[in-house]
Parts: structure tokens; C-alpha cells; sequence
């Protein structure tokens, strides 16, 4: 979702519409790493999501810069947000397609949707 905000693909005035919301790459195509565009200053944006510990999501950016001699990556990860645990299971619900998973993911984003507006704002 921060990722989204950033590049301008959902607005940081509010909670987006629901047909907008499910269109992003999140719904439409859950892979764990998507590719949402560049943000205001030209960098490209990616959101990666995963279980697992920090430090190995870091060397395998890392060893992915050495081995394909790609620009150094900025790293940003979105730490938990307030509603997280409500939120992560209507995700789970929404991308079933379950109509009263959808409602409630929209109901748990509209808490915390300020909190993830201020981390897209946030530079490194």
C-alpha cells in the first residue's frame, strides 16, 4: 500500500474507492514482488512482502546488487502498522474474493491509512 501511495497510484487524501483499491497489482496480480512505478522524484518503486527475518531480506538485495552490478537498492522496510493484525486477515479474505473480506480490508485500511500515507511521504 505504501509503495501504491508513493508513485501516485492511490491518493494520500483518504482511503481510496474500492474498485480503485482492487485494481492495484496487490489484488489483481499477488506476487511478492511488483513492480508500482517511479515516485515524484524518479527513483523506481517496488513492494516486496514476505515472512522472515529483516537481515536476509538485506544480504539478498545485496548479493542481487554485486551479482548483476545493479545500482545500490534503498531499502525501506514499512514496519507494522497499528491495525495489522486485522488488516493481514481481511487481505487474506479480500484476495479470496469474499465480498465480506473486501468490506472488512476496507473498513481495517481506512484506520490506518493516515499511518501508511506518512510512511510513503517519509525520504531515506
Amino acid at each position: 500500500m505504501a509503495a501504491a501511495i508513493r508513485t501516485g497510484r492511490l491518493a494520500g487524501d483518504g482511503p481510496p474507492a474500492p474498485s480503485r483499491l482492487f485494481a492495484l497489482p496487490l489484488f489483481a496480480a499477488p506476487r511478492a514482488f511488483v513492480y508500482y512505478g517511479t515516485d515524484p522524484a524518479g527513483h523506481r518503486v517496488y513492494a516486496f512482502w514476505c515472512r522472515g527475518e529483516a537481515p536476509l531480506f538485506y544480504k539478498f538485495f545485496r548479493a542481487r546488487q554485486k551479482l548483476f552490478g545493479e545500482a545500490e537498492w534503498l531499502l525501506r522496510p514499512v514496519p507494522d502498522v497499528a491495525c495489522v493484525t486485522w488488516l493481514s486477515l481481511a487481505w487474506r479474505l479480500a484476495r479470496s474474493g469474499c465480498p465480506f473480506g473486501r468490506w472488512l480490508f476496507c473498513r481495517a485500511l481506512a484506520r490506518c491509512y493516515p499511518h501508511l500515507v506518512r510512511l510513503a511521504a517519509e525520504e531515506a
